[in-house]
């Protein structure tokens, strides 16, 4: 109520970065990857954005004074095949994947503009022979057990502040099919989320361990050749946001499974 377009943000569970821009006709446009901004305007606006198997993206209005007739856009995410755009629960808005929704409308103390969207897991094929995980927005990679080992021999070192050298203590070989299954596991965790432990959302994933793709010493080997064949039991992995691990598989490679 004090002049200001203050947008801020909530972390909860995991979350997106959630933003506004204010144009120079004075109209919004909602956008998930920009900055937080503060600008002057006569119109106040809040996001908060919650990160599950659901995303909800609810943007509150506090008027000073009479409703104002203003356009109001968000961005839709191009992975975006579900969603509801509306307006204080009413009559769902049409809106355009991949690109800026905008509703024009009387705004009025207390409107809400909210932007429901079921996030489906999916595979998506990359062009160097890799196939990647998302959910949503969040990349996901292979959840690998670590050994930790404390540097003590290099000169950044230090007992306050120790450097670390982490290794896999589980397999993180795997290849996908073009078209693995995907199951959303929901863990009940709350609170700090960034870690393989603490993530309320894990994903298990069909996928077939390459047992000749190893590490070359202590670095990672880049991709085999495009569909390798393979010959291991299918098995399910666990895969987390990138954002949780220390050592991340990310990108997988593509297989084809022979008998």
């Amino acid at each position: 109520k004090n002049g200001y377009l203050v947008i801020t943000h909530h972390l909860r569970d995991n979350v997106l970065n959630n933003s506004a821009l204010l144009h120079a006709d004075n109209s919004f446009c909602g956008d998930d990857q920009i900055p937080v901004i503060t600008t002057k305007s006569k119109i106040s606006g809040f996001y908060n954005s919650i990160y599950n198997s659901f995303l909800s993206m609810p943007s509150w209005f506090a008027l000073d004074g009479a409703p104002v007739r203003i356009p109001f856009t968000m961005r839709i995410p191009s992975w975006v095949e579900n969603a509801k755009l509306t307006v204080n629960a009413e009559q769902p808005k049409e809106y355009h994947a991949g690109g800026f929704s905008t509703i024009e409308r009387r705004f009025k103390d207390g409107d809400v503009v909210e932007l429901d969207i079921d996030m489906k897991p999916r595979a998506e094929k990359r062009t160097d022979a890799g196939i990647n995980v998302y959910m949503g927005p969040l990349l996901y990679s292979v959840d690998i057990d670590e050994n930790v080992e404390i540097i003590k021999d290099q000169f950044k070192t230090s007992v306050a502040f120790p450097a670390y050298n982490v290794t896999p203590a589980s397999k993180w070989n795997f290849g996908l099919p073009e078209n693995p299954e995907i199951t959303v596991v929901n863990t009940g965790k709350k609170g700090f989320p960034w870690t393989p432990d603490s993530t309320p959302v894990k994903l298990k994933v069909t996928a077939f361990e390459i047992p000749e793709w190893r590490l070359l010493g202590d670095t990672t080997p880049g991709l085999p050749e495009e569909k390798i064949q393979v010959s291991s039991e299918c098995e399910e992995i666990e895969m987390v946001p990138s954002g949780c691990t220390r050592i991340r598989m990310t990108t997988l490679p593509v297989v084809e499974y022979c008998k």
